[in-house]
């Protein structure tokens, strides 16, 4: 039976809770951040017809899914103040006086390695629940969703 040399590989598992997320439009979004999603990657299978049997082959365009944060709420809304501006700002009756969107990079660094995600923009922003029909008060959190054209692992 063939061995398998292992020698020089990497038994270091990932630690989900190192992480950080910088964009340059929200400085307060790091310090505030709860979680973050390292978001999907697929492609579309092709098809080749043939009389018998169609085959898939690799498709052609890589499809992101969106990179998703949950965020802590702040007593003075400053991350989700900064959010709501860059989504007003990025929409079209805004752009025709500021001639172009406004998007950002995003880097989210873990323990040994970073994703740089490029042409960044937020989509949408989650509805903040409150109530006092509680019993407990716990931390208020939203959910932010953000497209992009591309990311890098380094």
């Amino acid at each position: 039976m063939p061995t398998v040399d292992c020698s020089g590989f990497d038994y270091s598992l990932f630690n989900p809770t190192q992480f950080g997320l910088k964009f340059s439009h929200l400085p307060h979004m790091n310090f505030w951040l709860q979680s973050v999603n390292l978001p999907d990657v697929s492609i579309q299978a092709a098809r080749q017809s043939t009389p018998l049997l169609d085959f898939p082959w690799p498709g052609e365009k890589l499809e992101y899914g969106a990179l998703t944060c949950s965020i802590l709420l702040d007593d003075k809304l400053k991350t989700y103040k900064e959010l709501y501006s860059w989504m007003v700002s990025n929409t079209t009756s805004s752009t025709s006086r500021n001639n172009g969107f406004t998007l950002s990079d995003a880097i989210l660094t873990m323990s040994s390695s970073s994703v740089n995600f490029v042409d960044v923009f937020p989509i949408s922003m989650s509805q903040i629940p409150m109530t006092i029909a509680t019993d407990v008060i716990s931390p208020v959190t939203f959910t932010a969703v953000f497209a992009y054209s591309k990311f890098d692992i380094f």
